[in-house]
C-alpha cells in the first residue's frame, strides 16, 4: 500500500510477522550535487548555489536511467560505420579478381544438351570465390539451363553449381507483363588454390501459353539457336553477407535510438 502527499511518499509491505514502512522524501538538486561531491555546500543561511539542472551537471560523469550516456549512442554509430567500412575494404581486397576466362556457345532451342569448356582458371589464394556470369542474346519466352563444373586439373575433383537464364513476356487481363533477365550470376565460395577447367553443360528451351508474344525485333517462330556468353572470374563479393553485417552493426544502436525517440514523444 502506498500513500503520497506532495513530494513525499510512504509505502508499507506486510510479511508473515512484520511490516516494513518506507518513506521517500524529495531532495533539492543542490543537496544531491553536494552529496556526490559535484558542488560545495552553501554557507548557513545562504540560498542554494545556482545550478544548470541535475542531468546537465551529471550527464558527463554518470549514466542516465537507461544505463547509457547520451554520447554513447553516437559512439556506437561511429564504431558501426567505421567497422562496416573496414570490412568493405577487406572484402574488396580479398574479392578482387586475379584471373578470368570467357567463351561463347551456341545452343539449339529444344535441342540436345551441349558441353563446353570455357577455359582454365588459376586460383592463387588458399581459398577464393569464383564468379561465373552468363549473358544471352535478346530472346523472349526462352530459358537456358547452365550446369557448371570446376574440375581441379591435379585431383580431377569437381565443384558443381547451376544457373538459369530466363526471360518471359505475355499479356493477360491486367495487361502486358515481363519476368526474368537475360543475365545470371553464379558464385562458388571457398574454392581451394589450384588450376581449374571451367566446364558448362547447356540446354535451351522454349515456352508459350498461347497468349505470350515475341518482342517486336524477334520473329514469332523460335530461333534456331541461342548464343550464351560465359565469363568466369577468380574473385567476387557476396553482398548478402555484407548487408547482414550492416544489419547486425547498426541494429542495436538503431533500436536504442528508436526507443529513445518514442520516449520523447
Amino acid at each position: 500500500m502506498t500513500y503520497s502527499r506532495g513530494d513525499e511518499t510512504l509505502s508499507v509491505e506486510w510479511g508473515t510477522d512484520e511490516a516494513n514502512w518506507t518513506q521517500l522524501v524529495g531532495l533539492r538538486e543542490h543537496d544531491l550535487l553536494v552529496a556526490f561531491g559535484l558542488a560545495t555546500a552553501a554557507p548557513e543561511g545562504a540560498g542554494a548555489a545556482p545550478t544548470n539542472g541535475l542531468m546537465s551537471r551529471m550527464g558527463s560523469r554518470y549514466q542516465q536511467a537507461d544505463g547509457m550516456r547520451e554520447s554513447d549512442l553516437s559512439v556506437m554509430f561511429l564504431l558501426a560505420a567505421g567497422t562496416s567500412l573496414l570490412i568493405l575494404l577487406i572484402m574488396a581486397a580479398f574479392g578482387y579478381g586475379t584471373s578470368s576466362v570467357s567463351n561463347s556457345v551456341q545452343i539449339a532451342v529444344d535441342g540436345p544438351e551441349k558441353s563446353t569448356t570455357v577455359g582454365s582458371l588459376v586460383i592463387n589464394r588458399p581459398y577464393q570465390f569464383v564468379t561465373v556470369t552468363a549473358r544471352t542474346t535478346d530472346f523472349t519466352n526462352r530459358w537456358v539451363d547452365l550446369d557448371y563444373s570446376l574440375v581441379d586439373r591435379q585431383t580431377q575433383q569437381s565443384i558443381e553449381a547451376s544457373g538459369t537464364v530466363e526471360y518471359y513476356a505475355g499479356r493477360d487481363s491486367d495487361g502486358d507483363w515481363t519476368e526474368g533477365s537475360h543475365q545470371t550470376v553464379t558464385k562458388f565460395a571457398g574454392v581451394p588454390r589450384g588450376t581449374y577447367d571451367i566446364v558448362v553443360d547447356t540446354s535451351a528451351h522454349s515456352w508459350t501459353d498461347g497468349t505470350s508474344y515475341q518482342s517486336a525485333s524477334s520473329p514469332w517462330s523460335a530461333p534456331e539457336a541461342v548464343s550464351v556468353y560465359i565469363k568466369a572470374d577468380a574473385g567476387g563479393l557476396i553482398w548478402s553477407n555484407y548487408f547482414a553485417l550492416l544489419f547486425g552493426l547498426f541494429g542495436l544502436p538503431g533500436l536504442i535510438a528508436w526507443y529513445r525517440s518514442r520516449g520523447e514523444d
